[in-house]
C-alpha cells in the first residue's frame, strides 16, 4: 500500500467516522430532549427513510424514541446482546455481509438476495421499522441500515445464534462452523 492509497482510506474512515458521529448526535438529541426529532425532522427522516419529505414519517417518531431508548438500554447493559457493539465509527457502510467471514448455508433453497418469509433478526429485537404486513423493512438500504447493524449482518456466529438465522453460517480458519438455532444461555426478546 503506498502513501496515497493510505492516506485515501484515512479519509475514507474519517468521513464515516464523521457520518456516524453526526447521526448519533442527532440521535441521541432526539433521545435526550424527546421531542429533538421534531428540530431535526428532515435528517431523521433521511437517516432511516432516504426521504427528506420528513412530514410522511411523522408516525413513526415515537415509537423510533421508544425503540432508540431500548436498544441504547441493551447496547450498555444487557451482555447477551454485546455482539451487535462490535461495530466501530470507522468501519465502512455495506449493504450485506462480509463474505469473507460469512457464506449462504447449503440448505437454503431461497436464493442469494431473498430473506424469504425470515425475519427474526428484526422480530427479536422489536424492530419497528419492518412493515408486518410484507414482510420488508420500510428503512431498507437507508443511511441507518448500511452505516449500522443491519446492512453488515450477520458479521459473527453469536448473531446467528441469538436471531435463530437458517441463511448464513460462519466461514472459520479451519473450514466452516455451521450455527443453527438459539444460544443456550438466550434471554426471550427485548
Amino acid at each position: 500500500m503506498n502513501w496515497g492509497d493510505a492516506s485515501s482510506m484515512f479519509s475514507q474512515q474519517t468521513k464515516w467516522a464523521i457520518y456516524r458521529f453526526i447521526f448519533l448526535l442527532n440521535f441521541y438529541f432526539c433521545l435526550f430532549t424527546g421531542i429533538g426529532a421534531f428540530f431535526v425532522a428532515p435528517a431523521m427522516s433521511y437517516y432511516f427513510f432516504s426521504d427528506l419529505r420528513w412530514w410522511r414519517y411523522v408516525k413513526y417518531y415515537p415509537i423510533l424514541l421508544v425503540y432508540g431508548y431500548r436498544l441504547t438500554y441493551h447496547f450498555l447493559f444487557d451482555r447477551t446482546y454485546h455482539f451487535n457493539s462490535l461495530l466501530t465509527l470507522t468501519d465502512p457502510p455495506m449493504s450485506g455481509p462480509d463474505r469473507s467471514k460469512v457464506r449462504i448455508s447449503p440448505q437454503w433453497k431461497n436464493g442469494e438476495d431473498n430473506c424469504a418469509d425470515c425475519s427474526h433478526c428484526c422480530i427479536k429485537i422489536g424492530c419497528p421499522l419492518l412493515d408486518k404486513r410484507s414482510g420488508y423493512c420500510k428503512s431498507y438500504n437507508s443511511f441507518y441500515w448500511r452505516y449500522f447493524n443491519c446492512g453488515r449482518y450477520p458479521e459473527n456466529s453469536e448473531q446467528i445464534r441469538f436471531y435463530e438465522c437458517n441463511k448464513w453460517e460462519v466461514i472459520n480458519e479451519t473450514g466452516t462452523e455451521t450455527i443453527h438455532g438459539p444460544m443456550p444461555d438466550q434471554v426471550p426478546p427485548f
